[in-house]
């Protein structure tokens, strides 16, 4: 049996924001108890020359990253909690 080395959500967000910080943009998170979380998701990318939403919807990070952030995640890590 393997374990996965678990990632704090926030060490996944700073690495996530490292890479997209190289094309202007930034990961937020957006809080259920807000009025925009149902349009937005719980995580949504900001392009920030811009300040428009540039992917919303968000709601599974560990899923997304493995598809759309090709080696922030390594095979051997997996979202704590």
């Amino acid at each position: 049996m393997t374990t996965k080395k678990p990632v704090s959500a926030r060490a996944l967000l700073a690495r996530i924001n490292r890479q997209l910080a190289k094309d202007g943009q930034q990961m937020k998170t957006c809080p259920e108890r807000s009025q925009w979380h149902d349009e937005l998701g719980s995580y949504y990318i900001v392009d920030l020359d811009t300040s428009t939403i540039v992917v919303k919807g968000i709601d599974d990070l560990e899923e997304w990253t493995r598809r759309e952030m090709d080696g922030v995640l390594k095979p051997f890590e997996a979202l704590e909690g």
